[in-house]
């Protein structure tokens, strides 16, 4: 049996801003700690890494246009939701999908 393995590795001097959503903060915090973790891990140094807290998942696409016109960074977004009937459950789902 034949194995091919590769390392995914950042180009040097890349850098990242993280946006994350602060509503259910709980959530994001954690995914935030694995993003980091996981660009780490691909040799992108901490001090290449910014992070920018959004008030909720509604605003992330336009936040995320603006850091990555302004920046000229790559921009992970993080956003958690609720799960249930709740109105801002249904007005984030319908305004990020038009993102």
């Amino acid at each position: 049996m034949k194995v091919y393995q590769g390392k995914l590795v950042a180009p040097k001097g890349a850098k990242f801003a993280v946006l994350v959503s602060r509503f259910n903060e709980f959530v994001t915090g954690k995914l935030l700690d694995g993003c980091v973790d996981a660009l780490t891990r691909h040799e992108v140094t901490e001090s290449n890494i910014d992070v920018v807290w959004s008030p909720g998942s509604f605003e992330i696409p336009v936040d995320s246009l603006g850091w990555a016109a302004t920046m000229g960074m790559s921009v992970p977004c993080i956003r958690g939701r609720s799960v249930g009937p709740t109105k801002r459950q249904s007005t984030g789902a319908s305004g990020n999908g038009r993102g």
